[in-house]
């Protein structure tokens, strides 16, 4: 990747900061967003929107298109996680809540990790290290997570 996208210098601290950098400055907005459209639309929009910007990631060409496509990350996933954290605090009470945070910020630590783990075990077996086709894995299966249906509406699909 860093030869493909000439990520000399500082170009790969600038692709790694504008990410985390709008994901600071999205969180606040974003839950004012989820308290005023509602999780029920709200939370599948950014896990899509997440899905679908970590999926187009896979086609950039140069540093501006990396650029573009880490600030849309930011936004989106900007607004996952502290939305996922929020809607949960609407059904705890503040003693049974801090279980379930940690366990929440637990279970994305651990997919971070061995999320990288699984991907590497696929391109080593695999043998496809120069195909960008491995990155797809999971930002497809976030998009269809995205867009499954409500099961108490469709239950005639899940059977």
């Amino acid at each position: 990747m860093g030869k493909d996208l000439v990520l000399t210098g500082v170009r790969y601290n600038w692709a790694t900061s504008i990410f985390y950098i709008i994901y600071m400055f999205v969180e606040v907005p974003s839950n004012i967003l989820l308290k005023i459209i509602g999780p029920r639309y709200y939370l599948p929009l950014l896990v899509v929107g997440f899905g679908l910007v970590s999926l187009c990631t896979a086609f950039v060409k140069d540093f501006k298109d990396l650029m573009v496509a880490r600030a849309f990350l930011g936004i989106f996933e900007g607004g996952v996680m502290p939305g996922i954290a929020f809607f949960i605090s609407c059904f705890y009470k503040r003693e049974e809540l801090y279980l379930r945070i940690g366990i929440y910020v637990s279970g994305a630590s651990l997919a971070g990790a061995f999320g990288g783990l699984l991907a590497t075990v696929y391109v080593i077996h695999r043998q496809v290290c120069r195909s960008r086709s491995s990155i797809q894995i999971g930002p497809n299966s976030s998009v269809g997570y995205g867009i499954r249906p409500n099961p108490y509406v469709a239950k005639h699909l899940l059977l």
